[in-house]
């Protein structure tokens, strides 16, 4: 399976006037069913923002694991998907931190043809610089679209 998901946010703080930041985010993802149902694979993420002056871009990699509910021959299918990346932030011209990143979610897969689908999933994921204690946490909901190169409608 080849998919991905885009992503665009733009953020602003009430009480900070000057406080606005821009994203964008890429995240591919390749994968393969090892057994009926179960796939696992590489996920990618690229994301870039820019606040005031400020900018920064994240690159992350890593695997993850996704297993199908129902039958392939459903118009639909439920799923659930967790993932462990681990990458960089460069933030302006010359800082750079190492991070990492685990998430869990869950979605549905709505076929428009026999081996092509758009995506919806609801994911939480942590994230933590090295070297630093805290965690920031995202619950997000993600649209997307995964090709199935067998046709086979999230089995094998």
């Amino acid at each position: 399976m080849v998919g991905g998901k885009l992503g665009f946010s733009s953020e602003s703080n009430s009480e900070d006037d000057d406080y606005k930041l821009t994203s964008f985010r890429f995240k591919p993802e390749f994968g393969y069913f090892f057994i009926d149902k179960l796939a696992g694979g590489i996920r990618g993420s690229i994301e870039t923002g820019k606040d005031g002056d400020n900018s920064y871009t994240d690159l992350l990699i890593g695997p993850f694991v996704r297993y199908y509910f129902l039958q392939a021959a459903m118009r639909t299918n439920v799923f659930v998907d967790g993932s462990y990346k681990f990458g960089s932030q460069k933030f302006g011209p010359v800082v750079s931190y190492g991070i990492s990143q685990y998430g869990i979610g869950g979605g549905v897969d709505f076929f428009i043809a026999r081996c092509f689908a758009i995506e919806m999933m609801l994911r939480y994921s942590s994230f933590k610089y090295n070297g630093f204690d805290d965690r920031y946490n995202t619950i997000s909901f993600l649209v997307g679209f995964q090709l199935f190169l067998n046709g086979s409608k999230g089995a094998k």
